[in-house]
């Protein structure tokens, strides 16, 4: 049972049956595919990527995917088996947005001093480190870093300066700053920019043909093996559909 995204299959809201499908596909081709009980697509991301190196012996070079699957977890995963950095994270479009970029008490707008503490508006220092906080929750181990601006007592706009829970005090964890902002990097140079349109047009667009085109929006079984037998056999068909309709259009192309 799984509480579905909200469209026009699901108008309730409530638990369904139902599995979360993952695919991967390259030069327009399902190249693989896995079906998760979690409907949370930044915990699939990891087992789904070590299944895929099962059957190529391979991870791919740069894998590339939608926002809600750039977490510190999966972003660590990619670095530590050599794959490129293209995972957008949930908050990426928005905090590349020009209005965003205009809201100057954001923390996440803020720079860094020589020193690498981060620099107010005003130009106070967060450079009062309180204490240090550890979570182990995730696949890797995360630190992160408390740090308290000494002047905020006495500035007039210590209310705008940050929007953490604790007024006047900011958590940093670095690690996590430098994988994304190597994100941005990849993301935001020429190769980036094209596998990002390459991703909607061709992940998006299997999940559209065999929806629409090919009718198929509802599993026929149950069980785990026999929903993903099912689901193998729906890829294999999609994958000789496009070579056949690529064929064609290559014949054409000759005889024209």
């Amino acid at each position: 049972m799984m509480n579905m995204k909200y469209d026009y299959y699901n108008q309730t809201g409530v638990f369904k049956p139902g599995y979360n499908l993952q695919i991967g596909v390259c030069d327009e081709y399902i190249m693989h595919m896995e079906i998760f009980s979690n409907p949370t697509d930044t915990r699939t991301y990891i087992p789904f990527m070590k299944k895929y190196k099962d059957i190529y012996d391979r991870y791919p070079r740069w894998p590339i995917a939608d926002a809600g699957y750039g977490s510190y977890d999966n972003l660590l995963f990619n670095v530590i088996n050599g794959m490129e950095l293209g995972l957008k994270y949930n908050y990426y479009a928005k905090k590349n947005s020009s209005d965003f970029k205009k809201q100057i008490y954001n923390p996440m707008n803020w720079q860094y001093d020589e020193q690498g503490f981060k620099v107010c508006p005003q130009g106070h220092p967060f450079h009062i480190e309180k204490d240090e906080r550890w979570n182990t929750k995730g696949e890797y181990l995360q630190i992160s870093r408390v740090f308290e601006c000494g002047q905020c007592h006495t500035c007039l706009v210590k209310d705008k300066c940050t929007k953490a829970k604790e007024q006047r005090k900011i958590q940093i964890n670095y690690a996590l700053n430098e994988l994304l902002n190597r994100v941005d990097e990849n993301l935001g140079n020429d190769e980036g920019k094209e596998m990002k349109k390459q991703r909607c047009i061709q992940v998006e667009g299997a999940f559209g043909v065999i929806k629409q085109d090919m009718n198929y929006a509802r599993l026929r079984r149950r069980g785990r093996l026999n929903v993903k037998t099912e689901l193998l056999l729906i890829g294999i068909a999609y994958n000789i559909c496009k070579y056949h309709n690529k064929k064609s259009r290559k014949r054409s192309q000759i005889i024209s």
